[in-house]
């Protein structure tokens, strides 16, 4: 483009204005077409992303990406509450077993009502030990009961604590009780008053049967260890001491083991070799088959008139028609009104006034003296039974009386060595239990009581007719309360009863029919259907989210 030059500057020459104008419309035509061409070029690239919008986000922003995250959140929390609620709970359960819900049938794991009236009454330091390595016990299922048992009163008393010892590592400990056969599976119990070793057979206990004959083993854990914490918790408990000599010809142990359990301390002695035991308040002899010495009967009788003594003393003599005369016996007996004849016994002779045998009476009480414990006792069994003569009613100072007799129907059957037969002696009702009672005074204005016992049916207080299986019958009842009349402390708490349950028990018992059905259609068939149906459905509604 070219400029003349005028006056006051340059200006635009005319014919190159002209040329430009006329050269312009082309080049905007031009310059119009390019861009038309751009735009349908870049059209399908906007048209494609408008599409990839249409089809919805991609990334964190997909709504199918939200829902699945939260569903994973959601899952994990929920597994993370479960698994802290299992730990918090498992914690609890073991700082206050009484949490944890007793699920077994019989009530295993559970203290009974009487069992905690005893640890809530305790009020002085008592330790629990149960003998074993968590090793040995824990592969039997009752020792993991017992635990939780001992573990709950703990948690009721704090002034009652329990160690688990091993016996390998802690010999000292074991040493001290090697007499009593202290043993892996039992437990110890003490104060500083005394100790008691509740041992495993105790604790579980064997049992036959009646009906299969069968051994059943039972779990009395609940009763026995309270038992054993009463007992050492006691102030003061009278001492049965048991002569061991004279060929005993029965055996006390189920007996003494129910004494233990209320309170009475047991010893066994020798009468011929040893002092009876300090604070024995009762000496049984059990059925002798030996005579006493001369000896024996002057230290007996030196035990029952000692007149400064406060405690009640006794002399009680279990009789067996087996036994023989023996002179020295009689003679001592014979000073407390009375008489036992060797080899003679009693029986009936009508039903109804006996049990499967004739010897095997149904024996009657009399009211000559009151217990001052049951009210009334039921049914009594005096097996094999000897005729108990008194005979006075009161001489020296001493009054007779007499407990127990047998039916009016009675015989009195004794050895005849010709024959070598029992024989018919007498008729009528016979005395079965007798006693002869001295009354001393050892203070200005107290006095006690001294008492010869006269047991004829000195099985009357058999493992067999005082045991569990035998509960048709009151003996045990009637032989706890006469020996805590004997040692003046009726009145006093009972033992916890026993609330024995069977171990192994079959929990559940099904019928073929019931086993199918529940075991077949419901949960190899039902259930597992169930869940698929669930399955397919959680499936088919997650899909479309």
């Amino acid at each position: 483009m070219l400029f003349k030059k005028e006056k006051d500057g340059f200006r635009e020459d005319p014919k190159e204005a002209v040329s430009d104008a006329a050269a312009s419309p082309a080049e905007d035509t031009k310059e119009a077409n390019t861009k038309d061409e751009n735009s349908k070029e870049a059209a399908p690239a906007e048209a494609s992303v408008k599409k990839e919008k249409k089809k919805g986000p991609k990334g964190l922003n997909n709504p199918k990406f939200k829902h699945g995250a939260m569903a994973t959140g959601l899952t994990a929390g929920f597994i993370v509450i479960i698994i802290l609620i299992n730990v918090v709970v498992g914690i609890l359960g073991e700082r206050f077993p009484s949490i944890n819900v007793d699920m077994t049938k019989t009530g295993s794991n559970t203290l009974s009502e009487d069992a905690l009236k005893v640890i809530d009454g305790v009020d002085q330091k008592t330790e629990m030990y149960l003998i074993g390595t968590d090793e040995t016990l824990s592969q039997y299922e009752v020792y993991v009961q017992l635990e939780n048992l001992m573990d709950r009163i703990v948690e009721r008393n704090g002034n009652i604590s329990f160690e688990k010892i091993d016996p390998v590592d802690n010999p000292g400990f074991m040493s001290d009780y090697t007499s009593d056969g202290l043993t892996t599976g039992d437990v110890l119990i003490r104060t500083e008053n005394r100790y008691r070793i509740v041992k495993s057979t105790t604790l579980f206990p064997y049992t036959t049967d009646q009906t299969t004959r069968q051994s059943v083993q039972y779990n009395d854990s609940s009763a026995a260890l309270a038992n054993a914490i009463s007992a050492v918790n006691s102030d003061a408990m009278p001492v049965i001491a048991v002569d061991t000599g004279h060929s005993p010809a029965m055996l006390v142990d189920s007996f003494t083991s129910e004494l233990e359990k209320n309170n009475f301390e047991i010893k066994e002695f020798n009468l011929l070799k040893e002092e009876i035991p300090e604070n024995t308040q009762v000496i049984i002899l059990p059925s002798p088959m030996v005579d006493l010495t001369e000896d024996e009967v002057e230290k007996v009788n030196s035990y029952l008139n000692d007149e400064e003594a406060s405690e009640y003393r006794n002399l009680v003599v279990l009789y067996t028609p087996q036994m023989k005369e023996m002179p020295n016996l009689k003679t001592l007996m014979n000073e407390w009104g009375l008489d036992v004849a060797p080899q003679t016994e009693v029986v009936a002779t009508s039903d109804g006034s006996y049990v499967q045998y004739p010897d095997y009476i149904i024996a009657n009480l009399t009211d000559e003296v009151d217990l001052q414990g049951k009210s009334s006792y039921g049914y009594l069994l005096a097996p094999m039974s000897c005729p108990v003569d008194v005979l006075w009613n009161g001489r020296n100072e001493i009054t007779t009386s007499v407990l127990m007799k047998s039916p009016s129907d009675a015989e009195r059957l004794t050895y005849n060595e010709e024959t070598e037969k029992m024989e018919t002696v007498a008729t009528g009702e016979e005395n079965l239990i007798a006693m002869g009672t001295k009354m001393y005074k050892y203070d200005s204005n107290a006095y006690r009581n001294s008492n010869v016992v006269a047991v004829g049916c000195g099985l009357f207080i058999d493992g067999s007719f005082i045991g569990d299986s035998a509960t048709a019958f009151s003996n045990k009842d009637y032989a706890i309360d006469l020996f805590k009349y004997l040692t003046d402390t009726t009145g006093t708490t009972a033992a916890v009863a026993s609330n024995k349950v069977q171990l192994y028990a079959q929990d559940i018992t099904m019928s073929d029919a019931e086993v199918k059905g529940w075991g077949l259609y419901t949960f190899m068939i039902g259930i597992p259907v169930a869940f698929l149906v669930v399955g397919v459905v959680v499936f088919f509604k997650r899909r479309h989210l």
